[in-house]
């Protein structure tokens, strides 16, 4: 008998709904996607991406800024200069980079 679980989680993936990157800097990121790519934000945190406490909050948006690309969605999250993971090292919010794809 052969295990088709996995296979059929794969076979309801219809796409793409979110994608969220950690950036150190998020005035030049949002110059980036804003003024070479032509987003526009969807929703965006009113708090002061600089204050901890904001960075932390998931009502704030994590300080961050959430733009619509067609039927996706692609947020960035302000983190301080946490460098990157290294080969093997455990998630860290922290870091910058990849934070996490949502499938649907």
């Amino acid at each position: 008998m052969t295990d088709t679980s996995a296979t059929t989680a794969l076979d309801s993936i219809t796409g793409v709904h979110h994608v969220r990157l950690s950036v150190t800097d998020l005035g030049r990121s949002r110059a980036f996607y804003e003024g070479v790519l032509g987003l526009t934000p969807a929703i965006e945190s009113e708090g002061d991406a600089s204050d901890p406490a904001v960075r932390e909050d998931p009502a704030q948006y994590f300080g961050g800024v959430i733009y619509g690309v067609g039927s996706q969605l692609l947020g960035l999250r302000p983190v301080a200069d946490g460098g990157t993971a290294g080969d093997g090292a455990a998630f860290d919010p922290a870091t910058r980079g990849l934070d996490h794809v949502s499938l649907q």
